[in-house]
């Protein structure tokens, strides 16, 4: 199987995972309202998630080739992607469970999350 070219693939990645923090951004304003609160907070755990098995596949798996900008960039968005991977497990755990210190991780996870896909923007968007 031919790699898709980094200009096709980047971008619906991105795609992918801005609607994962679109959804997790929505999930925190609407905390209030529990069904509509775990509604989106699911749907953006599974874009997360599948966003993610997209990523190791390609990259483990198939082993396509990676374009970046910057090496320095890219490890630590990967240092941030692990963080934020199991910042988000932890987070809908807690969730789950009706942990109290649920609100709390929430308010970590976002602006990991937002870091995470800025340093993945700028590291990885081919120019």
């Amino acid at each position: 199987m031919a790699p898709l070219p980094p200009a096709l693939l980047y971008p619906v990645y991105l795609l992918v995972m801005g609607g994962a923090f679109a959804c997790f951004v929505r999930a925190y304003r609407s905390r209030k309202d529990t069904r509509r609160h775990m509604r989106l907070a699911l749907t953006g755990l599974a874009l997360d998630l599948a966003g993610t098995l997209v990523v190791l596949l390609v990259h483990r798996v198939l082993q396509w080739p990676w374009d970046y900008n910057d090496l320095e960039v890219v490890h630590w968005h990967r240092r941030a992607a692990y963080v934020s991977s199991g910042l988000l497990l932890l987070t809908a755990f807690a969730g789950w469970r009706r942990l109290p210190w649920h609100p709390w991780l929430g308010r970590i996870l976002l602006p990991t999350y937002a870091v995470t896909l800025a340093l993945a923007l700028y590291g990885y968007w081919p120019y």
